[in-house]
């Protein structure tokens, strides 16, 4: 074969490489534009408990948070017969009867959500808690801010055993309070990222956007002492009656289970002079309405560690107390604005988005 041949051959064997590199980088910008984050369906999955005012803000901030990074996030939701009008109008919602209804097909990523999801005595804590319903998807799933809700993790081991299995699947996993960080560490054999609350992510101005066009007949010259108390107490009532009378100003009681109540909730703490409350999110929208509040540990029902992991990290003076009578020295907390650690809090409110964006590979 002469040299002419041989460059001919050359030739041929060049451009058909050339074809081939051109073929595979369409296919790879193809995909990848496919799974770019604005065609990301990311299916959020959280504690049943459709009336709680905390877990229905900790559903709509995590869906907002991730709608604002620009993907197509859905509440995956339990059907309920109660009134769940709030996640209707704001969030899409996917209802289903039980967790292993769910198609694989329909999402790119799942994300366990805050609040109780991890506690030990959900109903609900391997499906909602570990996706034990989707322990062979082949998609991406991490937790955010999973609460123990207490200071302990009592489980039996049966259910030990198969999350020991299934915290494996995941990417990231992070919790809320200080404690459970070591309580998963030494339980799971994984060191979990302390993270906020959802709430926490959102800023006062974006709940204020809910109440826009939102009327709440009552009377917006009077001085409010708004009350948030979901196991009220006889000490509870007095203590809220004394306050109401040394201070001058009505009471204003938030309900839950009644028209429009997360709108009245919000619109109630935006007016109010102080706050008291023993709702873990109740102390959570104090301080991001900057209100003086007191918080009572409702340790008996719903676990104390929530609250003085909170009182901890923030640095909350004092504010988180347990029921007692009312005295002197309460009335500066009822007549002052909160003082946080803002360093420390603005330091874990990038440390917390940063998480999510990570899991979500935007970082």
């Amino acid at each position: 074969m002469d040299f002419k041949s041989y460059k001919y051959k050359y030739l041929i064997i060049f451009l058909l490489s050339c074809y081939f590199i051109i073929i595979y980088e369409n296919i790879i910008i193809f995909n990848v534009s496919n799974n770019s984050k604005d065609s990301k369906r990311i299916g959020i999955i959280g504690y049943k408990s459709d009336i709680n005012i905390g877990n229905n803000l900790v559903k709509y901030s995590m869906y907002m948070i991730l709608k604002r990074l620009g993907f197509r996030p859905t509440l995956i939701a339990l059907k309920s017969k109660k009134n769940i009008y709030f996640l209707r109008k704001y969030l899409d919602i996917e209802e289903i009867e039980e967790y292993n209804q769910l198609n694989e097909d329909k999402y790119d990523i799942l994300v366990v959500n805050s609040d109780q999801t991890w506690s030990y005595k959900y109903k609900y804590l391997l499906e909602a808690g570990f996706l034990s319903f989707a322990k062979n998807w082949i998609i991406h799933k991490f937790v955010y801010a999973a609460s123990l809700a207490h200071d302990r993790w009592k489980v039996s081991k049966k259910i030990l055993k198969k999350a020991k299995i299934l915290v494996k699947q995941f990417s990231g996993v992070s919790v809320r309070e200080k404690s459970s960080v070591n309580i998963i560490k030494n339980i799971l054999g994984i060191k979990p990222t302390l993270v906020l609350d959802p709430t926490f992510l959102l800023d006062k101005s974006d709940y204020l956007k809910l109440i826009e066009n939102f009327n709440y007949n009552i009377d917006i010259t009077e001085n409010y002492l708004c009350t948030y108390i979901l196991d009220n107490s006889n000490i509870i009532k007095d203590f809220v009656r004394d306050a109401s009378k040394y201070f001058h100003y009505k009471i204003l009681p938030i309900q839950f289970n009644v028209d429009k109540y997360i709108e009245k909730f919000i619109f109630s703490l935006n007016i109010c002079k102080s706050m008291i409350t023993d709702s873990f999110h109740g102390t959570v929208f104090s301080i991001i309405f900057n209100k003086p509040f007191i918080s009572f540990i409702n340790n008996v029902r719903r676990g104390k560690d929530r609250f003085v992991s909170l009182n901890e990290t923030l640095e909350l003076t004092n504010r988180v107390i347990f029921p007692k009578k009312f005295e002197e020295n309460d009335i500066a907390m009822l007549k002052h604005n909160p003082k946080i650690n803002i360093k420390q809090f603005n330091k874990l409110k990038r440390d917390s988005i940063n998480f999510i964006k990570k899991n979500l590979y935007l970082i």
